[in-house]
């Protein structure tokens, strides 16, 4: 078995042209909701970075190495233990339920689609002059 003692993960950012699927976005908007990384604490301070060459190193605060990325969240605030996509279907079908929304359209699919059309339909539109 071999051995990591330096493990990097690159993920980029323009992963996709299309930006509902560009999933550097998604970890970058956790990381500093989180306060993870090391030196950037929000988006001005990721600002500050010349990206001239395309990319930039981050790295992770040392006691968020060990923790899940996606976390189970309670009424106290985030806990410690991984959000599993059990537990985040169930809330997902409470919040329609609330909402009135029952059947086959209350799922994970039909949200990311049709989220994914609004979005490539408003970046595909010429922006307007101001």
């Amino acid at each position: 078995m071999k051995e990591v003692f330096d493990t990097k993960f690159g993920i980029g950012i323009r992963d996709s042209n299309r930006p509902q699927f560009a999933s550097g976005y998604l970890l970058l908007s956790l990381a500093l909701a989180h306060g993870a990384l090391f030196a950037v604490n929000t988006v001005d301070d990721l600002a500050q970075f010349n990206l001239s060459n395309g990319e930039i190193p981050l790295r992770w605060k040392d006691e968020y190495l060990e923790k899940p990325v996606l976390r189970h969240a309670t009424a106290d605030g985030p806990q410690e233990t991984p959000l599993t996509k059990q537990k985040f279907c169930s809330c997902l079908r409470q919040i329609f339920a609330a909402a009135g929304y029952f059947g086959e359209l209350a799922t994970i699919h039909c949200i990311r689609r049709n989220l994914g059309k609004k979005v490539e339909s408003q970046s595909l539109q010429p922006r307007k002059k101001t």
